[in-house]
């Protein structure tokens, strides 16, 4: 057949069965094919060619239920949204749940790609501009997010406290918000609101505020909680009656008192995703 017409040939689907063409289908690492219409049913930032049939198939039942989440549970619940009126990229924050979907409005993706606060590890607003006739003009404008991919760590183990490694996704996700300078950019909007989910403010103090501040107030709460524990357990060992399940309770609120503080509060996101993805 020669090279040529390997390149053109059609293949089959190993999903799906169907046979397609070569315009229509992405080869996988094993040197299997998958469809147009099953490869749509992944992530738009994996690449196939780095997965063999198992994972990708393994990666599908993931987008699945991620996608199940935004499509039963995120309605009726309060968002916070970001996008302009273009419609490019946005994301739909759901703080109830600890999940933030990414809206894609332009290509063709059957599932709804849906990360866990916790799988966030860095994100960053970008503006871009372009050369026209020697002179700069505006591109594009929008948000850069990064997970923790799956077998890697990162190089500061105190901002890897509380998150959780993403099982597929190891590139940055590029979010363009606009491509029209005049258009409105919630970039930095939506920055802020993972500055606000990831405590990034809570050691400052505003300008009339005199009380705690929130991560004082975090830290106030465990060191009590340890306390109250340590007493009870002391209380116990002299008096020779020692109540396991209330010892149980106050170690459980102790430690999840302590992880709050040393995650920034995200552990109530991370519990409430937990929750949500276990109802599908």
């Amino acid at each position: 057949m020669g090279l040529f017409g390997k390149l053109f040939s059609k293949q089959v689907c190993a999903f799906c069965g169907k046979e397609v063409g070569a315009m229509h289908h992405s080869k996988m690492k094993d040197g299997e094919y998958a469809c147009n219409e099953c490869a749509a049913k992944c992530s738009e930032f994996v690449r196939l060619s780095e997965m063999d049939k198992n994972t990708v198939a393994e990666h599908m039942s993931f987008m699945e239920k991620r996608s199940g989440v935004y499509n039963s549970m995120f309605s009726g619940k309060s968002q916070n949204t970001f996008f302009n009126n273009r419609r490019n990229y946005g994301l739909a924050f759901c703080d109830e749940l600890g999940l933030v979907a990414i809206l894609n409005f332009k290509k063709n993706r059957i599932n709804t790609e849906v990360l866990r606060y916790d799988e966030i590890a860095s994100y960053e607003p970008y503006y871009e501009k372009t050369t026209q006739d020697g002179k700069e003009i505006f591109k594009e404008s929008g948000i850069i997010l990064r997970v923790l991919p799956a077998g890697r760590m990162m190089n500061d183990p105190e901002k890897q406290r509380g998150l959780r490694q993403h099982p597929y996704i190891t590139r940055d996700m590029k979010l363009c918000f606009r491509t029209d300078e005049k258009e409105t950019d919630y970039a930095d909007n939506a920055a802020a609101h993972l500055d606000f989910i990831f405590g990034v403010n809570d050691s400052k103090r505003g300008l009339f505020q005199f009380g705690s501040t929130k991560e004082e107030k975090r830290q106030i709460e465990a060191g009590a909680k340890m306390a109250g524990m340590l007493g009870s357990a002391i209380k116990g060992a002299v008096t020779g009656n020692v109540d396991e399940e209330k010892l149980k309770e106050q170690f459980a609120a102790a430690s999840d008192a302590a992880d709050a503080a040393n995650t920034g509060g995200l552990l109530k996101y991370s519990k409430a995703a937990d929750a949500a993805l276990a109802e599908v």
